[in-house]
């Protein structure tokens, strides 16, 4: 749903995430959300829980906030986001390299922890996006950057499914009591 916004209150141009790509089918949905804007309506999230809501103003809101493994650019094309590079190892075992040297806001320092974390949680109780995970038997921890995804089948579109997940600190989310995902439903 949207909200009405005084005039002169809303806002005149919308960025969307912080590397240099957008996915496609979200142009749609960015133009739909300028327009809504213009308007002086805003499309309400449900939650800034990355975990909790797979809705599209929801989505598009929280992908301001939050960075995913693996992105899709103007073209389609999967590119490195908090994930460097990413291969095939065996039928069901994928390896991904993570990027050093990235800091959650408090400044905590991402690593492998963090996307074992992340991936169980989007998994677990309160989650309304655990469906494309479902073939993910397993988040093994190999070293601080490395992370081996363990599927119960050969799945060749876990990077393009991993787009569509976003990484929390683990830290902040045991400091703050928030392990699972919080049901936006009630």
């Amino acid at each position: 749903g949207c909200e009405q916004v005084p005039a002169g209150l809303a806002p005149t141009s919308v960025t969307i995430g912080t590397f240099d790509g957008v996915h496609r089918g979200h142009r749609v949905l960015i133009d739909r959300v300028v327009a809504d804007r213009a308007r002086g309506l805003l499309p309400v999230a449900v939650t800034f829980d990355p975990h909790s809501a797979n809705m599209s103003p929801t989505f598009l809101q929280i992908k301001q906030v939050y960075e995913n493994l693996v992105l899709f650019d103007w073209n389609m094309k999967k590119r490195p986001s908090l994930a460097l590079s990413w291969e095939i190892l065996d039928p069901t075992t994928w390896e991904f390299k993570l990027r050093r040297g990235v800091t959650f806001h408090d400044g905590a320092p991402f690593t492998a922890e963090d996307v074992v974390f992340s991936i169980q949680r989007a998994k677990g109780p309160g989650s309304d996006i655990l469906q494309p995970l479902k073939t993910v038997k397993e988040v093994k921890l190999v070293d601080d950057y490395t992370v081996h995804f363990i599927t119960d089948g050969p799945n060749p579109l876990l990077p393009d499914i991993l787009t569509q997940f976003y990484i929390l600190s683990k830290k902040w989310c045991e400091q703050h009591g928030v392990t699972q995902a919080m049901s936006w439903k009630g």
